[in-house]
């Protein structure tokens, strides 16, 4: 991959360079795909790439981000990104990309030790129940933050 990745440097934002419409022809679409085909190859520059598809739909900002068990480790690609984010986050990310390296099969034993234990807490005959308060707590939830939005603003 071309350009800057984060983790090192990030690219300042492009201050004063409006966004545009978001509204992108038929042309452009192909024109970015040709673009997105040549940085995969090496001939054309991810960060330009980013740029522009940012410009096309209207963002202020891109982020590729490559994570899979076939990627030794995260990569994250991005434009107009504040450094210090990036390497306060960046770490976060690479801790978190061991534990996706696996995935939970939560189909037979899991599920039943699952179900098992949940039935233990709220037997299944008092979900009904359960689900009235949940409901009763959610409708107070709105009343309140709609008052709260009233009296003090939001």
């Amino acid at each position: 991959m071309q350009g800057r990745s984060i983790g090192g440097s990030a690219l300042p934002p492009a201050a004063g360079v409006p966004s545009s419409s978001a509204r992108i022809g038929d042309q452009q679409i192909l024109g970015l795909i040709d673009q997105i085909y040549d940085a995969g190859t090496g001939n054309e520059d991810w960060v330009t790439v980013l740029r522009q598809l940012g410009d096309a739909l209207g963002g202020e900002s891109v982020v590729l981000r490559r994570l899979g068990p076939a990627a030794p480790q995260p990569g994250t690609m991005a434009t107009e990104t504040d450094p210090d984010y990036v390497e306060r986050y960046q770490g976060i990310y690479t801790r978190l990309f061991s534990q996706m390296q696996r995935r939970v099969d939560w189909a037979g034993p899991v599920l039943e030790t699952v179900e098992r234990e949940r039935r233990t807490a709220l037997p299944a005959e008092r979900l009904g129940e359960r689900q009235l308060w949940r409901d009763r707590r959610l409708m107070a939830l709105i009343v309140h933050k709609r008052r709260a939005a009233k009296d003090i603003g939001r």
